[in-house]
């Protein structure tokens, strides 16, 4: 029997890595490189895990690298700038241009995000359209985008995947993004604040169809030694008042917007025409409906095991919004490394 491929994991113990690895393992000799900041106990058979960070490395020896360490949205970008770009582009980089120097033929697949694209508009951006990143988990995205573009070539290919946001359901939940945050809230309280005006438009994907999305980079035929794709759909991009009116209807809760709500320059349409061409298998699985129903199940569930009272104030809660840990242990940032 011939010898697994090796995939290297940074960044693994997250809310995305989760998913992965379980498609993964069975495949690929997996190694996983993590500090384990968030407490992620859920760990596979099988499954080397190093509990160490992008610093403690000076060499990489794998077949496949795939970069998920990041300080990873917006809140936590405004509160760690520093770190954003530190861990997001600068490690990133740098841990692509170790594959590059083992000599060996290396794909390094890096997380991206269509937050590159910010204030867009209505019109559906292509991966070549020109980029307008506003915050500065976005602007690291992008940096750490045009730095691999320079190192891959030769025995290292790059693919770097700018992908909708994250929702739904692993073994490390968070609910610190739009969709999940508007399910929690609506089983908890019967009722979905938005707050904004509802007017920008969002891309969506599950994170068990990022992780088909990944899994299969790791094994399709590339053109080029770099490639950048837009990962979502059009089916499963909304206005966050419409994501709100359809979470409503699924939830049977009601919606507040109020009338003055800030305006979110946010707002970007995204094509995927690229990546659905590339990819020969169903895409995607998830879709809103799906989402809606395993974040349902993860909210009874949970309440069963520890009580209706435990998600009244998980917007304050450290286990579930990573932006409240990062606070807690703001004086071990210089050492530490974040989880997507």
């Amino acid at each position: 029997m011939s010898k697994k491929k090796s995939v290297t994991i940074f960044g693994g113990l997250g809310y995305v890595g989760d998913s992965l690895i379980e498609l993964l393992k069975d495949v690929y000799d997996v190694t996983v490189i993590d500090p384990n900041w968030f407490d992620n106990f859920h760990k596979f058979k099988n499954v080397r895990y190093l509990s160490k960070s992008t610093f403690d490395f000076k060499s990489i020896n794998t077949d496949f690298c795939i970069y998920l360490a990041a300080v990873s949205n917006d809140p936590m970008g405004a509160n760690f700038s520093n770190h954003t770009y530190l861990v997001n582009e600068y490690e990133a980089i740098r841990i692509a241009k170790l594959c590059k120097s083992s000599q060996k033929e290396v794909r390094f697949i890096l997380a991206s995000s269509c937050s590159v694209y910010g204030c867009a508009g209505d019109y559906a951006k292509v991966e070549t359209d020109q980029v307008q990143p506003i915050t500065d988990y976005a602007k690291s995205k992008i940096n750490a985008e045009l730095g691999l573009k320079k190192v891959a070539g030769n025995n290292l290919k790059v693919i770097c995947l700018r992908f909708a946001t994250a929702c739904g359901v692993s073994r490390a939940t968070r609910l610190d993004l739009v969709l999940n945050d508007f399910v929690i809230t609506a089983l908890t309280t019967g009722r979905i604040d938005i707050l904004s005006d509802g007017k920008p438009w969002r891309p969506f994907i599950n994170v068990k169809d990022m992780a088909r999305s990944m899994k299969y980079c790791l094994s399709a035929s590339l053109e080029n030694s770099f490639e950048v794709f837009n990962v979502g759909s059009k089916i499963f991009t909304f206005r966050i008042k419409e994501l709100a009116e359809r979470i409503s209807e699924l939830t049977n809760s009601k919606i507040s917007i109020a009338e003055k709500n800030p305006l979110d320059s946010r707002s970007y349409t995204v094509d995927f025409t690229k990546f659905q061409s590339w990819y020969k298998e169903q895409w995607p699985l998830y879709l809103l409906e799906d989402t809606v129903e395993e974040l349902s199940n993860f909210y009874f569930k949970t309440i069963e095991k520890y009580g209706n009272s435990h998600f009244y104030n998980f917007r304050n809660s450290s286990q579930y919004c990573r932006l409240n840990l990062l606070k807690q242990k703001n004086s071990e940032l210089n050492t530490k490394l974040f989880e997507l």
